[in-house]
């Protein structure tokens, strides 16, 4: 995951901090020490949501993945259907705090 996101433009510390979150983004609720600490980490970021402690759904819900910048799920989407690429596009994340230029497909 963590060259995944280098080849889509991340730094190599920015990249493996993303592919850590994503995994602890999905990873199942077993501790409630680390799921206080994941909350509180989102809650940080300004977010009303902490991890989803299961399986992603789909592509789109990278952008609830804390560090997650638009430019890397750009990339990330223009290998998907476009389908995706246009509901990400259309999200209220993308109108309200993201880059004109990462919200254009």
């Amino acid at each position: 995951m963590s060259a995944l996101l280098r080849g889509f433009g991340a730094g190599a510390e920015e990249a493996d901090r993303i592919a850590a979150a994503i995994t602890d983004f999905s990873r199942p609720a077993t501790n409630a020490v680390l799921d206080d600490v994941a909350f509180l980490a989102y809650a940080q970021d300004g977010r009303a949501y902490g991890p989803k402690a299961g399986p992603f759904e789909t592509v789109l819900e990278l952008d609830q993945v804390i560090g997650m910048r638009p430019e890397l799920l750009q990339a990330d989407l223009s290998l998907c259907d476009s389908s995706f690429a246009n509901a990400w596009r259309r999200s209220a994340r993308c109108r309200a705090g993201a880059a004109r230029s990462a919200c254009r497909l």
